[in-house]
């Protein structure tokens, strides 16, 4: 039975579009986010934390927190697929940005959402410290 390849090329450019236009979906609604966080804090501080893993995707957490550091808001995008969105995440509110920037964002034992936002908040302890 000869395979028709001209119709796997199409399956597979189609995919790839579909693909494409999940990702921009993707971008356009972390882009919308982050302006929504800008328009809605007048002072204060914005860290975000990414890590990657394999086949387990990652995590994104972005972490809001007022001029004396303590986290007021945060986002986490767990995993990588096109379809994962931003969800708010209250766990953080409360404790300040160097506590949790205390954890070791290279330790893989530490579950990888709070390795993304021990990233966030060694974000914002620096631009603190600077100022």
């Amino acid at each position: 039975m000869p395979v028709d390849w001209q119709g796997v090329l199409v399956a597979l450019a189609g995919a790839w579009a579909v693909q494409a236009l999940l990702t921009y979906r993707q971008i356009a609604h972390y882009r919308t986010l982050l302006r929504r966080i800008y328009a809605s804090r007048s002072r204060g501080f914005l860290g975000s934390g990414r890590i990657r893993h394999g086949w387990r995707g990652g995590a994104v957490v972005i972490l809001l927190a007022d001029e004396h550091g303590t986290i007021v808001d945060a986002w986490v995008l767990r995993g990588v697929s096109v379809f994962a969105r931003f969800q708010r995440e209250e766990v953080w509110n409360g404790r300040h940005a160097r506590e949790l920037a205390a954890v070791d964002s290279s330790d893989p034992s530490v579950p990888l959402v709070h390795r993304a936002a021990a990233e966030a908040a060694q974000q914002i302890a620096a631009r603190m410290a600077a100022g």
